[in-house]
């Protein structure tokens, strides 16, 4: 079984996505493609409370950010973006998991939406239009900052401090069947 892979060494923080054609990855991706998904399976260190920020964006005056998937103080899975906040989240355990996380827009609102272990996390939607869909932000993987979001650190700044079995992102919304496959 997978789960009984031995825990990998904790992710090197602060990798900044390179562009595509110019543009942020993501930012690239959601124009292109109406949306992301993104698929990882992540080693959770026990506690989980110590984990951190799995994929963000950041305004290149660090103003402005977004943690889009991260694990917070209180041991749960946070996939989101802003503003307002638009945020699904639930319990996660140390060991494996595996998440997908998609943000997407359809007929004018914008979703948020994820999946832990195969158990889905639920849909928030919005109309305002939230950052992943605004020019002028940089994608980072496996650090970030997250003052004032909910169940964050004591401090802005985080790295994720688990591991990282895979990490793959594709252009729009995956149908269920590719998902859950």
């Amino acid at each position: 079984s997978s789960d009984a892979l031995d825990p990998p060494s904790p992710a090197t923080p602060c990798y900044l996505m390179a562009p595509v054609s110019g543009a942020p990855p993501l930012y690239y991706l959601v124009t292109k493609y109406g949306g992301v998904t993104v698929i990882t399976r992540i080693y959770v260190p026990n506690p989980p409370s110590q984990t951190g920020i799995l994929l963000s964006i950041m305004a290149s005056n660090d103003i402005a950010y977004s943690p889009l998937i991260y694990v917070g103080s209180n041991n749960y899975l946070y996939l989101g973006d802003t503003p307002p906040l638009i945020q699904v989240s639930g319990a996660i355990s140390p060991g494996w998991n595996t998440i997908v996380f998609e943000e997407y827009s359809s007929n004018g609102e914008y979703y948020v939406t994820g999946w832990l272990n195969g158990a889905s996390l639920g849909t928030a939607s919005i109309t305002n239009t939230p950052r992943l869909f605004r020019e002028g932000y940089q994608d980072w993987l496996l650090s970030g900052n997250w003052a004032g979001w909910p169940n964050s650190f004591n401090f802005n700044y985080v790295g994720f401090s688990g591991g990282v079995q895979y990490f793959a992102v594709y252009g729009g919304a995956l149908p269920s069947s590719e998902v859950n496959a």
